[in-house]
């Protein structure tokens, strides 16, 4: 397992790999931090924090855009979601958190494309398709789990579990009990908090 050292912005956010977050950035110590990314073309991570303090599985944000700066430094910017990662340790030694951390990916499954499709006519049928939903996204069931997810608006505590799955099949199902209206509590959430608790209790 490799490590490495990046950014940590802690918000009442759950990015997800792939999708767009638009952020005001203006506390000091992110003002510093958002600068730095800027100039080294580098990504930070966001990571859901609550009162138990950060979640342990986040998303790396890499910055695609400046909208707007202000004079006093701040600014609004447009990041896209990339890997998701695991922390293991966070650092205050900065003005801003940094995490060691390591990449966190799905294990091995079964091909989903049945589960896509269906899962694709749910939402169809549901009526809370956006039109820029591309159909390019069935060929793409990680990203499918995932947009399908942010279109759904999950309550935070539920989109966290939906980062921290590392079971596309999970998901995928998961998705299709809320578009069906089925018993979601079928597919529980329960195991897969293990894999996104937070840091510090």
């Amino acid at each position: 397992m490799t490590t490495y050292r990046f950014p940590l912005f802690p918000l009442q956010v759950v990015l997800f790999p792939g999708l767009r977050l638009p952020l005001h950035i203006f506390e000091e110590r992110y003002k510093i931090m958002i600068g730095e990314c800027i100039e080294d073309d580098a990504p930070f991570g966001v990571v859901l924090v609550g009162k138990g303090g950060i979640h342990k599985i986040g998303c790396a944000a890499r910055i695609s855009e400046v909208l707007e700066k202000f004079p006093d430094g701040r600014m609004n910017i447009l990041t896209r979601g990339e890997q998701r990662f695991e922390v293991f340790r966070v650092y205050d030694t900065r003005p801003y958190f940094e995490g060691e951390v390591s990449d966190f990916h799905d294990e091995e499954g079964d091909d989903p494309a049945e589960l896509c499709r269906m899962v694709w006519d749910a939402l169809e049928k549901s009526g809370s398709a956006p039109r820029n939903l591309p159909d390019e996204l069935l060929e793409d069931p990680f990203q499918l789990s995932f947009a399908v997810a942010e279109v759904l608006r999950l309550p935070l505590r539920e989109k966290q579990a939906f980062l921290g799955s590392r079971s596309l099949e999970w998901r995928l199902k998961r998705l299709l009990a809320f578009l069906r209206k089925d018993e979601p509590s079928r597919f529980a959430i329960t195991d897969y908090e293990k894999s996104a608790h937070r840091n510090g209790h």
